[in-house]
């Protein structure tokens, strides 16, 4: 990334390469493990650079006061046009990694930000599920190419692929149902709406227990 901006003035640019698939196995992510490691990264752009100080700082306290000891980095960031803040929380568990993050609000205090970020953080450690409720639905695609054969798996693997997620969203059924029309799998999802969940993708006719998504009354 060569620059950065911030709502509404925006700006940036982005690089990118993209290479053929290689053979991938299927993923079976249903516990994340114990917790190893937290860091926290607050940037700022056009800013004072005591704006980063106090999210880091403010952060980290909140970490401490719900048991867990984290590193901070501090990171000025290039922005031409714009100004802005931001607060990053990176967990590493035994079996999956995790990132909660927030942008200042330049109307409010920028502490807001590093508290919106710590709860989201600790409301997925006090949950079971191993990937955070993006992440559950951003693995849908490469899950369905590799159901679809379309990434082939190592020899002798059944292509079926399961996860826990922290909470079933709107956005991860929603997805679920695009890549059943264009995609020869099945995608299964159980758990309520902002509950934990578990999501399953494997071939078309593969079989198995299918697990409806229980609806709210």
């Amino acid at each position: 990334m060569q620059a950065a901006g911030f709502y509404p003035e925006g700006g940036g640019e982005i690089s990118a390469t993209v290479e053929p698939g290689h053979a991938m196995p299927p993923l079976d992510l249903r516990h994340r493990g114990t917790l190893e490691d937290a860091e926290v990264v607050a940037m700022v752009a056009g800013m004072p650079f005591e704006v980063a100080e106090r999210l880091a700082a403010n952060a980290l306290r909140k970490l401490r006061d719900t048991g867990v000891l984290a590193q901070g980095t501090r990171l000025p960031v290039p922005a031409r046009r714009s100004s802005g803040s931001h607060l990053l929380v990176v967990a590493s568990f035994e079996r999956s990694r995790a990132g909660f993050g927030a942008v200042g609000d330049p109307a409010l205090a920028p502490e807001r930000a590093s508290e919106e970020a710590v709860s989201a953080f600790a409301t997925f450690l006090r949950r079971g599920g191993a990937v955070d409720r993006h992440l559950g639905d951003q693995l849908l695609v490469p899950a369905a190419l590799v159901a679809a054969g379309l990434l082939p798996p190592p020899p002798g693997v059944v292509p079926s692929t399961r996860y826990s997620v922290s909470a079933v969203t709107k956005h991860l059924l929603t997805n679920g149902e695009v890549v059943k029309r264009f995609l020869p799998v099945e995608v299964m999802v159980s758990g309520r709406e902002e509950e934990e969940g578990e999501v399953r993708v494997q071939p078309s006719g593969a079989g198995g227990e299918v697990v409806a998504l229980p609806q709210e009354r």
